[in-house]
């Protein structure tokens, strides 16, 4: 039986979800040092930066209002202008990791959420039916005492799992902090939690937009691209 069947004996039979026990987490602590415009949760999609899109999203999908880690308070006062107090949160990463890991351990210890959807602030086409749908595939509290899930992942076609536009139970990663040595990735994060369900795209519903909502863009051509051929 494959790691998704075992999931879905898990989850609930109804349409109510955990969304008040997920947090939207989005990691902007980066330098985009590949982006030849300058910061890139700045760069423009239909006149909107690529990070208040992805704030939007995450606030329409889950209960709890989203929060954006960043690595400077310079950071902070930059994304800060973008939106209001009742729609920007904040966390730090933490000091003694680098890259993303930072931000998703930054989070884990600020926050109280079960689970954080984890993703980063480079991912344009996030898509609210993507979130709600990995959402919907949390275990049901019900059987949590029976089934311990660390994670929830997407794994593409080449067989590389995704490793931020995952659910993360917040207390799995608190636990390997201090396991990890400063330069991992979260992919070695992943790597280390005890049981990480998968979900192949090919698995995932046709009409849920899995393979755009996942995409992520690191330069400026990348940008263009993903404005040309999803955005028209």
């Amino acid at each position: 039986m494959s790691s998704t069947e075992h999931l879905a004996e898990s989850v609930m039979n109804s349409t109510e979800h955990q969304a008040e026990s997920v947090r939207g987490v989005v990691l902007a602590g980066g330098d985009s040092t590949r982006f030849e415009a300058g910061d890139k949760a700045l760069a423009t999609v239909d006149a909107e930066p690529i990070l208040m899109r992805i704030i939007n999203v995450l606030d329409q999908t889950t209960d709890r209002k989203p929060v954006v880690s960043v690595r400077t308070a310079e950071q902070r006062a930059t994304y800060a202008n973008m939106g209001d107090r009742n729609t920007l949160q904040f966390v730090y990463d933490i000091p003694d990791h680098d890259g993303p890991l930072a931000g998703i351990f930054g989070a884990a210890t600020s926050l109280d959420a079960r689970w954080l959807f984890c993703c980063g602030c480079d991912m344009p086409l996030l898509a609210p039916t993507a979130v709600t749908w990995m959402i919907e595939q949390l275990p049901d509290g019900r059987t949590n005492n029976q089934l311990q899930v660390d994670a929830i992942a997407i794994e593409h076609p080449t067989g590389v799992v995704e490793p931020l536009h995952t659910l993360y139970r917040q207390k799995s990663i608190v636990e390997r902090q201090q396991t990890l040595p400063r330069a991992a990735g979260p992919r070695m994060l992943l790597s280390e939690l005890d049981t990480v369900y998968t979900v192949r795209t090919v698995e995932v519903p046709k009409e849920v937009p899995i393979d755009t909502s996942t995409t992520n863009v690191n330069t400026l051509e990348e940008l263009e691209t993903v404005q040309m051929e999803y955005l028209k």
